[in-house]
């Protein structure tokens, strides 16, 4: 958290059941972006209905998955915010985190 703006970043995942995944597929594996095929982040989360507000996801012409997704709160406040990233088989993992914003927004330069 800078102010009002929160940084979310994948540092690693495991997928839960890398023996369903085929060994052609598991030995062109380079790192643990390779199991995400997406993330999408809610970054004001109400406890039911996740809002996809922010996303990154692979394709052919852009096959490196981003790690880092950025959001600039209007208010401070406390927010719940819900990650949720689909591996390449299709499962969810999701995440659930509470930041407390407390900072200015930065002024225009």
């Amino acid at each position: 958290i800078d102010g009002r703006v929160v940084k979310i970043y994948i540092k690693r995942f495991n997928i839960a059941n890398p023996e369903y995944i085929p060994e052609g597929i598991r030995s062109s594996i380079k790192d643990f972006t390779s199991y995400i095929d997406y993330w999408a982040v809610d970054f004001d989360y109400k406890g039911d209905t996740f809002h996809n507000m922010r996303r990154e996801y692979k394709t052919r012409k852009k096959p490196k998955l981003k790690t880092l997704i950025t959001y600039e709160y209007d208010k401070p406040g406390k927010y719940d915010i819900f990650v949720k990233v689909v591996d390449i088989l299709g499962n969810d993992t999701n995440k659930l985190l509470t930041v407390i914003i407390n900072g200015e927004k930065p002024s225009a330069l």
